[in-house]
């Protein structure tokens, strides 16, 4: 069964090369209007390059799938894990204003 959400994005990890043949990035997403949660989708194996157009600040649409193992302790490991992702609106670039810091100037000129 797959599922969907829009959100913004927060986080967009590099690629972790976890054993020799698996790999997996990690997508972190704010949704909801109300009450904000953050969500971490996780990509692996050739799905990695679907974040390679997504940045910080994206409004984006995550298809995904729900996963679920047990672990050798008895304990339950979900993971949502992505299979499409659409950009709906990329972030707005801020322009630069030469300031550094919090914008206040010292300078008694």
């Amino acid at each position: 069964m797959s599922y969907e959400i829009k959100g913004t994005v927060k986080s967009v990890s590099a690629v972790e090369q976890v054993t020799e043949k698996f790999s997996k990035r990690e997508l972190v997403v704010e949704h909801g209007d109300k009450y904000p949660q953050l969500s971490k989708f996780e990509s692996s194996g050739d799905r990695n390059a679907l974040l390679d157009s997504v940045n910080e600040g994206d409004t984006v649409t995550v298809h995904f799938d729900l996963r679920g193992r047990a672990g050798r302790d008895g304990r339950v490991w979900n993971t949502l894990s992505i299979w499409k992702v659409n950009v709906n609106s990329k972030a707005a670039l801020r322009p630069s204003t030469g300031v550094i810091g919090d914008g206040q100037d010292d300078i008694p000129f």
